[in-house]
């Protein structure tokens, strides 16, 4: 016998379907595993709020995030072999050549993106900033993602300012490029700390702490913001260094038309 009383009726959704035990009824495939902030509260001593996630749209996200992840993995191997034999033809060690570090982040940021997707497809239950297999999963690709845009960043600063020097000076250019790449090395570790912050939730499970749906609440809108933040200030970065990438093209192109002419 259920009862019409909402478990949780409030900003984050409702339940109508709530048991005398005080838990929502979750119909099929649905529970209250949420990330971040999960409704199924029973692991704190609380009671399951509300149901609000599909098993059938986690596996079918993760299972495509999976997919991709698998399906690019070969190209990136075939990448890393191509360069290695670059990086030996030009008598490079092999971490020396820029663009082998950068497929090795792009590689690690791939396994992590699977290995995160397949622990919530196995286990739902493990939660992103609550657990830190997930947590350490996601944070880890996000390091490795943001240390690939970072060496991409710096290989697109160098080819545009090192293209400068006849008009700009060789030392000139050189101070401008040391500038800008401890910019682009300041934003991105500030990126990886603003992601780092699920860590503080699972920290905090794992100590005991008495970890209130309302701060997990606090810390959910606080990931929210730092992520919006994080991923436009990437963003622009991204763009500031394609804009210079095109700049560089398009005066090489005049540069060509006019010794044709």
């Amino acid at each position: 016998m259920t009862s019409s009383e909402s478990c949780y009726d409030g900003l984050l959704g409702q339940c109508r379907n709530c048991g005398d035990n005080g838990n929502c009824q979750c119909g099929w495939s649905m529970n209250g595993h949420n990330d971040l902030l999960p409704m199924d509260r029973r692991r704190f001593g609380g009671n399951v709020l509300m149901c609000p996630i599909s098993m059938l749209y986690i596996y079918l996200i993760h299972g495509l995030s999976l997919f991709f992840s698998v399906a690019l993995a070969p190209s990136v191997v075939n990448a890393l072999r191509s360069q290695a034999e670059t990086a030996r033809q030009q008598r490079l060690h092999l971490l020396r050549h820029r663009p082998i570090r950068l497929l090795l982040f792009l590689s690690l940021a791939l396994l992590m993106n699977a290995a995160f997707s397949l622990t919530k497809m196995v286990e739902p239950s493990l939660l992103l900033g609550v657990d830190w297999v997930p947590t350490a999963f996601y944070v880890s690709r996000v390091v490795a993602i943001n240390s690939a845009g970072l060496l991409h960043v710096i290989h697109c600063l160098e080819v545009y300012l090192t293209s400068r020097e006849f008009q700009e000076g060789r030392e000139e250019v050189q101070l401008m490029l040391a500038r800008q790449s401890n910019m682009a090395l300041a934003q991105f570790f500030t990126s990886d700390l603003l992601a780092m912050s699920p860590l503080v939730g699972a920290g905090l499970v794992k100590s005991g702490h008495n970890y209130s749906r309302e701060l997990q609440q606090y810390l959910t809108v606080g990931f929210l913001i730092l992520e919006c933040v994080r991923l436009s200030a990437s963003s622009a970065r991204w763009a500031l260094s394609l804009r210079g990438v095109r700049t560089l093209f398009n005066e090489r192109i005049a540069s060509l038309d006019q010794e044709i002419e």
